[in-house]
């Protein structure tokens, strides 16, 4: 089950709402082949059309972009391979392209303003979802 936060910066007027975590719809692999790039969705399929995916885990995380700035919420998907390799997906920028800085939940206390670049933003639980 994931949970919804509410975010909010005590500095500026920068107000925002994220679904983080995983539901019952991340045990579908091929449901989210979509959210990735064209370059890594073929990297996955190969790794299925070869019998290399050990186990999988698909997770919307919270994310900034280190060149635009811009704070979202992504769905990563991390795959074990069947030679223990890790392989991550997902963590390119939708907005510039660039590579991402990813949050667990124990960093989303540590998280400047992408607005103002002053606050410290302020991560509230307001619901639940699946």
């Amino acid at each position: 089950m994931g949970s919804i936060y509410q975010v909010k910066c005590p500095e500026c007027a920068y107000d925002g709402q994220f679904h983080l975590g995983s539901g019952l719809r991340s045990m579908n692999l091929a449901r989210h082949l979509s959210l990735v790039s064209e370059a890594e969705r073929q990297e996955i399929v190969s790794l299925q059309e070869r019998g290399m995916i050990d186990r999988f885990q698909i997770e919307n995380k919270l994310v900034i972009c280190e060149q635009c700035k811009s704070l979202q919420e992504k769905v990563i998907i991390l795959i074990k391979d069947g030679n223990g390799m890790s392989h991550t997906f997902g963590q390119n920028c939708k907005v510039c392209g660039s590579s991402m800085k990813v949050y667990g939940k124990q960093g989303l206390k540590d998280i400047t303003c992408p607005c103002c670049e002053k606050g410290m933003l302020e991560f509230k639980v307001v619901g639940h979802w699946d």
